[in-house]
């Protein structure tokens, strides 16, 4: 018998997901990477985001007083990448300033 489950090691009052789109076809598009925070706390939360993409530059994001049980979208974007970057993880890295939380997650460019 096999089982496979999922465990999600974090705190249970922020959520971060991490999508990556191609903005056209062709090598020379850019590439978008949209990034999700979801306030599950009882409190607004500051959060600083920052994705990291193979061989470009770092680019960086604020989330400020997000209210609690609200999301919000931050997108990330780099130009004329999809050549270079198809096929590669992008990681984002989200840290929460009052509580010194840090949450990371990747998407694969398609």
């Amino acid at each position: 018998v096999r089982a496979r489950t999922s465990v999600e090691i974090g705190p249970a009052e922020l959520r971060l997901e991490v999508a990556g789109v191609t903005a056209g076809p062709g090598p020379g598009a850019d590439v978008i990477i949209e990034a999700t925070v979801v306030n599950l706390g009882p409190s607004p939360v500051d959060a600083e985001l920052t994705a990291f993409a193979p061989g470009l530059p770092r680019a960086t994001g604020s989330v400020l007083r997000l209210p609690p049980g609200q999301q919000t979208v931050r997108r990330f974007v780099f130009p004329g990448a999809a050549g270079a970057l198809r096929g590669q993880r992008v990681l984002v890295t989200l840290v929460e300033g009052e509580r010194g939380t840090r949450l990371n997650r990747s998407a694969v460019v398609e």
